[in-house]
């Protein structure tokens, strides 16, 4: 007696469950359509509505899923890049992703044997759900969902009618024309990034009919946007873009979840920071280079010089072996010759030579480095140079020399004195500069 009151009890306790499960969506919370009815209300799983026929059989649609949610990315992904009918860019548009729990919905309404839109979809987790509800028959034959699938697709899409922009940005639903393009909008809506659908098939009359239905995440809504514009897509994304479709945000996008965007701000500003301390490590070896660049010799427009200078005006001199003069003056171009002598037999010569540069055509530089004497003539504008090989001689600095007597070292430091004033004087009227063995001169 004791054990078929038990057993009488759990029962009882397993048909409230069963009865509190099924009638869980009848309640208010899951519908806020005026006298509206939900989808699921007082149904079992396996229920059929009355105008099913006896061979009415939900269809599997496991093996079409992804590309199902692949062809309908494709599709926003399309719009969201911008340039589609006109439209602009959508700054946060996520991608679908499969949701068992929208399709356990639709496979409630494909159920009913027939279309009708002024129901409840809604679930515990998706409280604003929206849907798109199709119907195909064909008399005298049969198709298969799969073979259906494109033509649902493209008639999901095609817009009927002209939809503007401002149409997007200010939807208002009240039109005939946004009425009879409800599936296009539901399909670009930003936010309707889970889905779920359910197909249903029968014959009846000769015809082979097809019920489709698919449940989206979010709905339309009066007044909000189908999508925010922006300049490029998917520039508000909180996460990272689609990783296929990269005019999408990804599948981690919440529209819901405030806790999430706190996360993606987190993560921005983590970002941000990682920005800011690589661009401090880019400016700190920018200003080491800096630094090695001014220690470095300058280069450019020099004349390198290695001991006595002769300034030669009116003409340009290119000295051979490394000695560059160079000038930027527009009209005429000034040279330095400069000679160097070693011993003290050559520093008297080359102030005996000095001494008649001006009543002379010609003057002789001895180049120490190559070791060749290079005649120039200077008359009128032609340069002609003749090189011979000259002896070699020591080369050391005029003014540290020991083979000198004193005298004649202090007149030759007294002459390189005088031609360093005058190199001086040049810098400043033609804006070079100076290289020698001892001094740097230059603006």
């Amino acid at each position: 007696m004791a054990a078929s009151i038990v057993k009488f009890l759990i029962v009882c306790l397993l048909c409230s469950v069963v009865l509190a499960l099924r009638d869980k969506y009848c309640s208010k919370e899951y519908c806020s359509i005026p006298k509206a009815k939900h989808i699921a209300c007082g149904k079992t799983k396996d229920h059929f509505g009355r105008k099913c026929e006896s061979d009415a059989r939900v269809v599997n649609i496991s093996d079409i899923n992804e590309i199902l949610v692949f062809r309908l990315n494709e599709y926003r992904s399309l719009v969201a890049k911008g340039g589609y009918n006109g439209y602009m860019p959508a700054a946060r548009m996520g991608s679908l992703s499969w949701n068992k729990e929208l399709a356990d919905m639709a496979e409630y309404n494909v159920r009913e044997c027939t279309l009708h839109k002024d129901v409840c979809f809604n679930t515990k987790h998706f409280r604003h759900v929206g849907h798109i509800a199709s119907y195909r028959g064909l008399h005298g034959g049969t198709q298969t969902v799969s073979q259906l699938l494109s033509e649902l697709l493209r008639t999901w899409f095609e817009p009927q009618g002209e939809i503007t922009m401002n149409d997007i940005v200010n939807y208002y639903g009240t039109s005939t024309k946004l009425y009879q393009n409800t599936d296009f909008l539901q399909i670009i809506l930003e936010n309707a990034n889970s889905i779920g659908c359910a197909a249903l098939q029968q014959m009846k009359n000769g015809w082979h009919q097809t019920y489709f239905t698919c449940i989206f995440e979010n709905g339309l809504v009066v007044g909000k946007p189908i999508y925010t514009p922006g300049r490029v897509a998917g520039e508000d994304c909180w996460f990272a873009k689609h990783p296929k479709f990269k005019h999408l945000c990804s599948d981690k996008e919440d529209y819901h979840s405030r806790k999430s965007k706190a996360k993606a701000q987190v993560q921005d500003k983590a970002k941000a920071q990682d920005k800011v301390k690589a661009q401090d490590k880019v400016k700190a070896r920018s200003g080491a280079s800096i630094k090695q660049a001014d220690a470095a010799p300058a280069e450019g427009s020099e004349a390198t010089t290695t001991g006595e200078a002769a300034v030669t005006d009116g003409t340009e001199l290119k000295p051979a072996n490394g000695s560059e003069a160079t000038s930027t003056a527009e009209s005429q171009s000034s040279s330095l010759v400069v000679e160097s002598q070693t011993t003290a037999t050559q520093a008297a010569e080359s102030s005996a030579v000095g001494s008649e540069t001006s009543s002379t055509s010609e003057k002789t530089s001895t180049n120490l480095d190559a070791g060749q004497e290079t005649t120039i003539s200077t008359d009128g504008n032609d340069v002609s140079t003749t090189s011979e090989p000259a002896a070699e001689t020591e080369d050391e600095d005029a003014f540290t020399t020991t083979k000198a007597p004193l005298s004649i070292l202090r007149k030759e430091f007294e002459k390189y004195l005088r031609m360093l004033n005058m190199a001086a004087k040049l810098v400043q009227i033609k804006r070079i500069v100076i290289k020698t063995n001892n001094y740097a001169v230059g603006a």
